[in-house]
């Protein structure tokens, strides 16, 4: 480890990383140990991470993060696995959180424990990885939680007052709402009441609470057992009895872009979406943009 490197921890963690574009030209990373940093941000949330990566190369005069914007998680991920593979990789890159395990296991993740400040940054516990590896002895912190984001119910607040609905809190009353804001008109669906993308971070968040769990605490899979069929039913239901639930056509993050392009367009009243995406929805909707916690069920 260098003392450049150890630098560039510490200064990622007080800036909480970022990109920054047009770098190999700015006049500020001259004669600085230059650090390369692969994200995935894009829109609202690419702005403020190049501003905070700025702020970062701004700040000292020994490192200069170099950041390049990667397209989504698996486009990053896959130029990420090539440039491994050719010995090209950076020495930062942004990935969705679960393929750290996977990367970790291919030997490619520095530990970073070692690092100075690394056991001073206040993680919480399940962001901090305690617990991933089981049954097996403690691993080390080889990635940094940033921006974990969330799954959360949206809605238009304009559709919710119009048919003088209150926000749903259990399945049952999600059910219910989806019904009445779903406008259809023989085989012909205007607006529809739900739309969710068919991942499985959806499924685990209804899994969860269903009273489900991934696996034991001895590493044995579960797979939520029944309430992991319950959240598939749950699904199975809006889709195909109820057909107030679209979920929307398209592979990995194209679906969800349809789902917030649906929702912008009218065509969606609620959505299953991260909590990522406020900002861009707020500033893009004509109509008031509302949030509230998944609808629960048994917890």
């Amino acid at each position: 480890m260098t003392v450049d490197r150890r630098m560039v921890l510490r200064g990622l963690a007080a800036a909480a990383l970022g990109g920054t574009v047009g770098c190999g030209r700015d006049p500020l990373a001259r004669g600085r140990q230059s650090v390369s940093l692969w994200f995935s941000y894009g829109g609202k949330n690419r702005e403020v991470l190049e501003r905070m990566v700025a702020r970062y190369n701004a700040s000292q005069q020994a490192v200069y993060v170099q950041a390049t914007f990667q397209g989504d998680y698996f486009e990053a991920l896959a130029k990420l696995r090539t440039a491994i593979v050719a010995g090209a990789a950076p020495a930062m890159s942004h990935v969705v959180g679960e393929v750290v395990p996977y990367l970790h296991e291919a030997g490619v993740l520095e530990p970073l424990d070692g690092y100075p400040g690394a056991s001073e940054l206040g993680l919480v516990k399940s962001l901090a990885q305690e617990g991933t590896y089981t049954p097996t002895e403690p691993k080390p912190l080889v990635a940094l939680p940033f921006n974990r984001s969330t799954p959360i119910l949206y809605w238009n607040g304009s559709m919710l007052e119009k048919a003088r609905l209150t926000v749903p809190d259990t399945w049952d009353a999600l059910r219910d709402a989806a019904k009445a804001l779903t406008n259809r008109s023989g085989d012909r669906v205007s607006t529809w009441g739900l739309e969710c993308p068919i991942s499985w971070w959806f499924w685990i968040a209804l899994m969860g609470q269903a009273g489900g769990e991934v696996m034991r605490q001895d590493g044995y899979p579960l797979l939520g057992e029944e309430a992991g069929v319950e959240a598939l039913q749950l699904w199975q239901r809006m889709v195909h009895e109820d057909r107030t639930m679209r979920p929307p056509p398209g592979r990995d993050y194209n679906a969800w872009q349809v789902t917030n392009q649906d929702f912008l367009a009218g065509r969606a009243a609620m959505i299953y979406t991260s909590t990522a995406f406020l900002r861009y929805l707020e500033d893009n909707a004509t109509f008031p943009v509302r949030a509230a916690p998944l609808p629960g069920f048994r917890r």
